[in-house]
């Protein structure tokens, strides 16, 4: 266990070593076009209100969970991305301040120190015994983003990946760093405190590329990536070579594949584009010719589609224009017999490489796109005409799912905060 303990310790100095990275001008980007819209649905809103309706005390704690939806989820449904990003970070993961955990080192009792490290752990990361406190309003925050999931693509599986590190990294801790003596213990859990970073980064990143802050958003992830994908998945395959412990090897496989992925540049993964469409009178649309960003399909016999798009960083429709890391429009276009049907709606047209859109389309058989009026929103693919698109989309958008399934199984990802 010994030997163990110090193969660890080394291991987590090496992980701790300061990193030099080069300085890289972030290309500026413009863009008039006004940020893409997240809706949800009627029974979305519904879940979000009867998880607080059957969670929340009533009184001041039920009051602030609908202060909290109100102010992210408006009237006709959309989804204030930068109110649920601040919600993110405000009720999300909290770091344990550096001093604060390196002054433990300062004490000379063992037993008051270990104290004071646990103190510590269930104050800001809200642990006792091993076990995460889930925290009501981290669930509310975190059922709301499931419902935009889809699209957020590789953003938010860079969340949900750092999450599980997280967690995992405290188990570690509790199991096997718990017993060393506490130099030892503090360094991990300075490692696993910086594992925090990730989620944050989640929130700021969001609430710089909804503010329109585009050099700001693609520094963010640059200086992200130089710190730790170029530079630790090849560090952690060596320390890796060093542990026998399987557990603690386990580990550093999942903080090496985190990395490794990260250096996939999921920011270049396809887009999933699917869906339905069906006739307003006779079923699904056979036979539709179904577009979206140069790619073509058609519907089978139940008028499904399903396809996969490549995103760019030649688009000056992605969001922000000519960058992979951000958005790309995926307007899905619907003809039949080369007569345009229906388009989906420019600005809810956008995902993050990585993502999926699922659209269903209510189609009168031989009628244009410029003709139908059984969708006003559909009326219009362009951006000049997408701003008042929110509130005369609101019916269709409650009557069909715009943003994929919608189902809730992951697990919770914002446990204490």
């Amino acid at each position: 266990m010994k030997k163990i303990l110090i193969v660890v310790f080394l291991a987590i100095i090496m992980l701790m070593a300061p990193i030099t990275t080069a300085t890289q001008a972030v290309k500026a980007t413009t863009s008039n076009v006004d940020p893409p819209q997240f809706f949800i649905t009627v029974a979305d809103y519904a879940m979000i209100s009867y998880f607080i309706e059957t969670n929340f005390e009533e009184g001041e704690e039920k009051n602030l969970a609908k202060s909290i939806r109100d102010d992210i989820i408006s009237e006709n449904l959309e989804i204030n991305i930068t109110a649920l990003a601040d919600a993110a970070q405000e009720y999300g993961f909290q770091k344990i301040p550096e001093d604060e955990l390196l002054a433990i080192l300062d004490i000379e009792d063992p037993e008051e120190a270990f104290e004071e490290l646990n103190l510590l752990i269930y104050e800001y990361w809200n642990i006792i015994n091993g076990e995460l406190i889930k925290d009501l309003f981290g669930q509310l925050i975190d059922k709301i983003i499931e419902l935009v999931k889809d699209r957020l693509g590789w953003v938010h599986e860079f969340l949900d990946r750092s999450v599980t590190l997280f967690v995992d990294g405290v188990n570690l801790a509790i199991n096997y760093i718990k017993p060393a003596v506490i130099l030892i213990a503090v360094s991990v859990v300075l490692v696993i405190n910086d594992i925090l970073s990730i989620p944050n980064l989640f929130s700021e990143l969001l609430n710089k590329l909804f503010e329109l802050e585009f050099q700001a958003f693609i520094g963010l992830i640059i200086d992200f990536i130089e710190v730790f994908a170029n530079d630790f998945a090849a560090l952690i395959q060596n320390v890796k070579n060093l542990v026998n412990n399987e557990t603690i090897r386990d580990y550093l496989t999942d903080l090496q594949g985190f990395f490794t992925w990260l250096d996939g540049k999921p920011w270049q993964d396809q887009i999933e584009i699917s869906g339905v469409v069906r006739k307003i009178i006779g079923g699904p649309l056979v036979g539709a010719t179904i577009t979206c960003r140069g790619e073509t399909t058609t519907t089978d016999s139940n008028g499904r589609y399903s396809f996969k798009v490549n995103p760019s960083n030649t688009a000056d429709d992605s969001f922000p224009a000519y960058e992979w890391y951000g958005m790309h429009n995926c307007t899905i276009t619907v003809s039949k017999d080369g007569e345009v049907l229906k388009q989906t709606p420019f600005r809810l047209s956008y995902s993050f490489s990585g993502g999926k859109i699922d659209w269903s389309f209510l189609v009168l058989k031989g009628k244009s796109a410029a003709a139908s009026s059984s969708s006003s929103a559909s009326s219009s693919s362009t951006s000049s005409s997408a701003s008042s698109s929110s509130s005369s989309s609101s019916p269709m958008l409650n009557t069909y799912n715009t943003q994929g399934t919608n189902t809730y199984s992951s697990p919770n990802i914002f446990p204490k905060f």
